[in-house]
């Protein structure tokens, strides 16, 4: 079906990937029209129980290294920007620190990732792993952020509205059900995917997602680090905006 004007877009999923994802496609071309659709929205979708400690492991990867770094370090500046913003109480962002201590394997216990993005990022010293309880050998101290999802998504939501998007609660069991209606579909369904993409690698890990296909999102070991992928996500489609074409659909 051809179209002009304004392109329609639709992004699946309401999810923390799906929001953050639609938010920075408003960013980004304000001209577009956007309808997000769902059927699971804030507390019952699985980013409501989201770890909302930032602090990706050194075993977190996406599909390259600069990719990865490229996640984490965009996610952290969005966190950290929306925090000292006046929406940054009730958006549910607010830094945090801690210890991370291992009585085995130093490598445990320390993230070349967040050495990266973090403000404060160091081994801990003999005195302060003496202050806790048990053999611990190895530490590390680090100043992070803490994001609350189960504010996080209501706030997105709302401004996704307030910036003139649409959402419609349905479920969506054929890719098919939106070729009339729009020209774009970013696909962030998240464990919906193993069903509407027949895709068997999509499974829970403690709540989370570990594959990432597409703009599903990712975890299962410290933060989903959706303003990252979601940064990826308008790459692709600055591409589609451009004019440009490709013979395979693209995939984080």
């Amino acid at each position: 079906m051809e179209r002009r004007g304004a392109m329609d877009v639709c992004i699946l999923g309401a999810g923390v990937v799906g929001l953050m994802t639609a938010l920075e496609l408003q960013d980004q071309f304000p001209n577009a029209n956007y309808t997000i659709i769902a059927h699971l929205f804030n507390q019952n979708t699985t980013s409501d129980g989201a770890a909302g400690l930032f602090h990706p492991s050194s075993t977190f990867t996406g599909p390259t290294l600069d990719i990865t770094e490229n996640w984490i370090a965009d996610s952290y500046s969005y966190y950290d920007n929306l925090r000292n913003s006046s929406d940054g109480e009730k958006s549910g962002v607010f830094q945090c620190s801690g210890f991370q201590l291992s009585s085995s394997m130093p490598s445990l216990i320390w993230s070349n990732y967040m050495k990266k993005v973090a403000p404060v990022y160091r081994y801990a010293t003999e005195e302060e792993l003496k202050v806790y309880p048990g053999n611990w050998k190895y530490g590390s101290y680090c100043v992070t952020l803490g994001i609350e999802c189960r504010r996080l998504l209501p706030w997105s939501l709302l401004r996704f509205q307030e910036s003139g998007g649409k959402v419609i609660s349905k479920k969506i069991e054929s890719f098919g059900e939106l070729a009339d209606d729009y020209d774009v579909v970013m696909n962030c369904s998240g464990l919906s995917a193993a069903q509407l993409c027949q895709d068997r690698q999509m499974v829970p890990i403690r709540g989370q997602v570990i594959k990432v296909v597409h703009n599903y999102g990712h975890g299962g070991y410290g933060v989903t680090t959706a303003p990252g992928t979601a940064k990826h996500a308008v790459n692709l489609f600055r591409q589609l905006h451009s004019g440009c074409s490709e013979s395979q659909p693209s995939k984080l």
